[in-house]
């Protein structure tokens, strides 16, 4: 999907560095969310968003595991489409992911990522340690030849791992050389180690983007948790197998974590907030490649909505996305999903 207005050359280039909060107050639009609704209409806790190259646009609600909601681009909002409806309804109950908190689309390929992070007690959630990766049907809405990917066993399996356990298990020869991809394992044993309901900051996956390197489309995840020494962290997907990464870089996002990404081009937008799961301040970022597959950053503005949790470049800017809530009867949302328009910075990125 077309962003010229978002893609100028700073993006290509060193950005400024991650400035303070108080400097971006000023001047800049305000945003004003309104409600986000689907057909039917069920969308409460809208997590994560992904375009296609039709001008499609679905939307995963992490309690509802058996539809994508359908929506289209009009006058930079997410406009409902009942007929772009995705039904995962084909695939065993057991084994889809569930707590969605990542898309994106590979080549022809959809991938929805669980967040793979533990409950409001730091119990461990097997449901949420899935992948579904599947070919986008492209004579209509629908899926074809979908995989489901397990990852409970590999996660089991790193509550007792040591750095280089941890290593092997998570990253390919190449992604174990990395100085970035050993910190991030030292980070997730020490997590594992004093994981408890009031210091939960193991693994937890919030966002996904492509980002084109070598000619190639290369699927980054972002972690909300943990922070490695105080950065966030981004991986990079090996393939599309599996959690298995080749590389990991480390972002300076004030100290915060990833809370949601959308990428164009070779370009990433980065909502950041706490690495702890629950509300806090946020802020949207612009991360440009170095030719060393690391990332500059610069923060853009310092005032997103609350429980912004979604981000989707469009032609207009960028459309976030604001977490709402489900009725435990299943009822009407307790708070329903909004949306909100980000326009490009003046000036610019």
């Amino acid at each position: 999907m077309p962003l010229a207005p978002l893609v100028v050359a700073a993006l290509a280039t060193s950005l400024a560095a991650w400035l303070p909060a108080a400097s971006l107050a000023a001047d800049l639009p305000l945003l004003a969310p309104s409600p986000l609704r689907a057909d039917p209409d069920r969308l409460c806790e809208a997590s994560a968003v992904v375009a296609g190259r039709d001008g499609a646009v679905w939307i995963a609600d992490r309690s509802i595991d058996d539809t994508l909601f359908g929506f289209f681009v009009k006058a930079g909002a997410l406009a409902a489409a009942r007929a772009r409806n995705l039904s995962l309804a084909s695939i065993p109950a057991a084994e889809r992911p569930h707590h969605v908190a990542a898309a994106a689309i590979v080549i022809r390929s959809l991938v929805l990522v669980g967040s793979h992070a533990r409950g409001e007690r730091c119990e461990v959630r097997p449901e949420r340690e899935r992948i579904l990766v599947a070919e986008l049907d492209q004579s209509g809405p629908g899926l074809r030849e979908p995989r489901a990917i397990d990852d409970a066993p590999l996660m089991a399996s790193l509550r007792g791992a040591d750095e280089p356990q941890c290593l092997e298990r998570l990253f390919t020869a190449t992604g174990r050389a990395s100085d970035a991809s050993r910190a991030l394992c030292r980070a997730l044993v020490a997590a594992e180690r004093t994981a408890a309901k009031d210091a939960c900051g193991t693994l937890a996956i919030a966002g996904a983007a492509i980002v084109v390197q070598a000619g190639r489309e290369r699927l980054w995840l972002g972690l909300r948790a943990p922070l490695v020494d105080g950065q966030a962290a981004l991986v990079r997907m090996a393939n599309l197998g599996g959690l298995r990464f080749d590389r990991t870089a480390l972002v300076d996002l004030g100290g915060n974590g990833v809370r949601a990404l959308a990428g164009h081009g070779r370009s990433i937008f980065a909502v950041a907030g706490p690495a702890r799961a629950g509300t806090g301040p946020l802020a949207l970022g612009a991360l440009a490649p170095r030719s060393d597959e690391t990332f500059d950053t610069r923060r853009l503005r310092d005032d997103l909505v609350p429980s912004s949790g979604g981000l989707l470049a469009t032609d207009a800017g960028l459309v976030a996305l604001v977490d709402g809530a489900a009725d435990a009867a299943g009822g009407p949302c307790r708070r329903p999903a909004r949306q909100y328009g980000i326009p490009p910075p003046s000036g610019g990125l």
